[in-house]
Order: structure tokens, then C-alpha cells, then sequence
């Protein structure tokens, strides 16, 4: 089994990703619905010397807020994995700490995906 926890825009990119995910069978109580902000992206360019990346900001997942299904989420996990990027914004790097917490308080371990 798998969650996710994140947030989305309240767009038509949002919505795809919510119904993919949904498909394949992915919990998504963690995954919250911005009013706001858009959906994130990422557009990618490959080259012969490798591939860049422009990451659009602000996006949805920088509004991050650690709301119940998340909560949920985190204190029923046996594996928390997280990305650095997601905690460039205040907002959303307090909400992964207060989710860290709840996961680590249930027992859940923790692996980190460094984003350097």
C-alpha cells in the first residue's frame, strides 16, 4: 500500500493527477486542493551534457499544510520518504517537520531524498 502526501492546484493538471493516482490505487487522503496556486511543474530539457530542469514557483506543493488525511497519513506509515525541494517555502517545510513528527511518534523510519 501507498500514500501520498502533497498539494495540488485546484486546476485541470490537478485533477488528472488526483485520477491517475486514484487508477493506480494510491491513497490520496494526503493530498490537499489549492484554491490558489497552481498545480506544480517541472519542464525538463534534454541535452548532450545532461538534462536542466526549470521548476516553476511558487506552486501548490510550496503551500504544503499538514491537514488530517496527511496526519493520518504520516502516523499510519511504516516508511515516511521525502524530498528536499518540497521544503523551499516556510509554509510547507513546517508542515513536513509537524508530518515527520506524527510519523516518527507512530514509529514510522524515515528516508530522505536529497535534492542538491
Amino acid at each position: 500500500r501507498s500514500g501520498l502526501i502533497s498539494r495540488v492546484g485546484d486546476d485541470a493538471r490537478g485533477g488528472r493527477l488526483l485520477r491517475w493516482l486514484e487508477e493506480a490505487h494510491v491513497d490520496t487522503r494526503g493530498v490537499s486542493r489549492d484554491p490558489h496556486a497552481a498545480t506544480g511543474l517541472v519542464r525538463v530539457e534534454l541535452r548532450e551534457d545532461g538534462p536542466a530542469y526549470e521548476i516553476a514557483v511558487p506552486v501548490a506543493w510550496d503551500c504544503l499544510e499538514a491537514e488530517d488525511g496527511a496526519l493520518d497519513l504520516a502516523r499510519g506509515a511504516r516508511v515516511l520518504v521525502l524530498g528536499t525541494l518540497a521544503q523551499r517555502q516556510p509554509a510547507s517545510r513546517s508542515a513536513i517537520r509537524a508530518l515527520l513528527a506524527a510519523g516518527r511518534a507512530a514509529g514510522a523510519k524515515v528516508v530522505v531524498d536529497l535534492n542538491l
